[in-house]
């Protein structure tokens, strides 16, 4: 699988969803089981909005 950065709002709908249906039910956890699955590099998973306030995975699983 080769590394990916963090998706857009929609392609990240269908993960987010799927995780729903199970116990996993926490941003933090579903951040890092999402960032797992798209093997996100550890930059990826620690970047933030413009805003510099939120995690860009963080806000899109939101």
């Amino acid at each position: 699988m080769s590394i990916m950065s963090v998706p857009d709002y929609q392609p990240l709908m269908l993960p987010v969803l799927r995780l729903a249906t199970t116990d996993i039910r926490r941003v933090p956890e579903i951040a890092e089981v999402i960032a797992h699955e798209l093997a996100l590099s550890v930059k990826d998973q620690a970047a933030l909005l413009r805003s510099g306030t939120q995690k860009l995975l963080t806000d899109g699983i939101h």
